[in-house]
């Protein structure tokens, strides 16, 4: 490989390479089209790389309108001889866990909806298939790979199909028929084009991040990205001008658990009394919410908590509140929970919240709530799940607490310090701000003449 210019197609997720700087990019027009986005050209080990994000940044394209003939051709016309393509896809086999890698050597395109040649308006070629990677390219990425400890199966087939839905449960199992396979969305189309008149050397890493589906009814759904949620179930009665509505569904965690479903498995941790109705039940079972760690108390009520909102929803007058069985919740994780990657701490009291962080095994990324309540009350715990968290989300008010400092440019500063890497301040109707170590994002919230909503809970309501 030596001297030859490498190239990197990033799939899903992969939009940059972290840690490396950016020596130029690069707009590249083809005969076919504009590609994705800009190409990156990055410096490693003295040797260029040109990266280029397959869905494009933000992920505006989705797998079936990705133009693949100007990705590739654009890869040509900057002199790459060397094509990695990495992708995130779904394992058809039980050996191959979330988290593990595949370098890939066959390949089933099932797609119907795209351009699949360089070849037509009047000119044919047959391009031989037989080995669509190249052998010594996948030896380097295996040996590679391995040698970082990283788990990694040399070999497999990889099952494309037309997106950007997954599999039904039927069509999953005609798949496993194949026996080495995983499946995924944009492979196929990609791996066909670099053949002719590209001709480049090419071979696909695939990270898993969907397991194996069981039929026993355990773990049936593995998803590497699954959340890890734990923090107050409750029954809630709201005021507003609007209205009035009784005995909704609430609670920081199971409004987080039901947002948080549409793109991901949530496993909620939390307790609810005998009188939690088994419709809400039903509720968070078909978003398919994990609920093995909710407890069912049958020695007092649910959480409730009543409240008034004025025309101004930025605040709530708190009218009454009943902790019931939520005044003894002691969070205890299952041990499936306990290897969680992903945990959100939602507004429980900080001394629970470090419980659930001492229960967990190195989570990759913490998010944690609070409340106006404990950092009164209990400011020094507080500091200390602060400091453990990745990313804190706080309103306006709150922020003030903590840091001391009324400018919340000058309070995000202060509480960034304290640990996380990542702030969100809510403002309620004015939207919400982002602090990273890139910058300041403001997202406004978005004006309506009305709203039409079976429950009238704001973003800002914490219990």
């Amino acid at each position: 490989m030596t001297g030859k210019l490498i190239g990197i197609i990033g799939g899903s997720g992969l939009y940059d390479i972290e840690g490396l700087e950016i020596i130029e990019e690069k707009t590249v027009s083809t005969p076919f089209g504009e590609p994705s986005d800009k190409v990156l050209i990055f410096e490693l080990a003295g040797r260029e790389i040109a990266f280029l994000p397959r869905h494009g940044k933000g992920h505006r394209f989705s797998p079936s309108t990705i133009n693949y003939r100007a990705n590739v051709c654009a890869m040509k016309m900057l002199g790459v001889e060397w094509i990695v393509s990495v992708s995130a896809v779904g394992s058809l086999k039980e050996e191959i866990a979330p988290g593990d890698f595949v370098i890939v050597d066959q390949f089933i395109d099932r797609t119907k909806a795209r351009v699949q040649t360089f070849f037509d308006d009047g000119i044919v070629a047959h391009v031989p298939f037989g080995h669509p990677v190249c052998g010594e390219l996948a030896k380097v990425l295996y040996n590679s790979t391995k040698s970082l400890g990283i788990k990694v199966h040399n070999g497999g087939t990889y099952v494309c199909m037309e997106g950007p839905a997954f599999s039904t449960r039927e069509r999953r199992q005609c798949k496993e028929c194949y026996q080495r396979c995983d499946s995924k969305n944009s492979g196929g189309t990609e791996m066909r084009l670099r053949k002719r008149p590209c001709r480049r050397n090419y071979d696909r890493l695939e990270c898993y991040t969907e397991g194996y589906k069981k039929e026993d009814g355990t773990n049936y759904r593995e998803i590497l990205m699954s959340i890890l949620v734990v923090g107050s179930v409750a029954y809630d009665d709201l005021e507003t001008p609007a209205g009035r509505r009784e005995r909704v569904l609430g609670g920081a965690a199971t409004h987080f658990s039901a947002s948080a479903s549409f793109f991901t498995d949530v496993r909620l941790v939390g307790v609810v009394g005998h009188d939690f109705d088994d419709e809400h039940i039903n509720f968070l079972k078909s978003r398919n919410i994990d609920l093995s760690g909710l407890q069912v108390n049958p020695n007092g009520k649910t959480f409730y908590w009543k409240g008034r909102y004025g025309h101004a929803l930025n605040d709530a007058e708190n009218l009454d509140t009943q902790l019931g069985v939520f005044a003894d919740f002691k969070p205890r994780l299952p041990e499936g929970y306990k290897k969680s990657e992903y945990l959100f701490l939602a507004c429980i009291h900080p001394e629970l919240q470090i419980d659930v962080l001492n229960q967990v095994e190195n989570p990759r990324l913490v998010a944690c709530d609070t409340r106006e309540l404990w950092i009164n009350g209990s400011k020094e715990a507080l500091k200390k799940v602060i400091k453990r968290a990745d990313v804190l989300l706080i309103n306006d008010g709150e922020a003030r607490l903590i840091s001391g400092e009324h400018n919340l440019t000058k309070a995000a500063r202060s509480i960034r310090a304290m640990g996380p890497k990542i702030l969100v301040i809510k403002r309620g109707e004015h939207g919400a701000l982002l602090f990273t170590d890139n910058g300041i994002f403001n997202a406004p919230a978005l004006p309506l003449d009305e709203v039409k909503e079976k429950s009238a809970i704001s973003p800002r309501t914490k219990r």
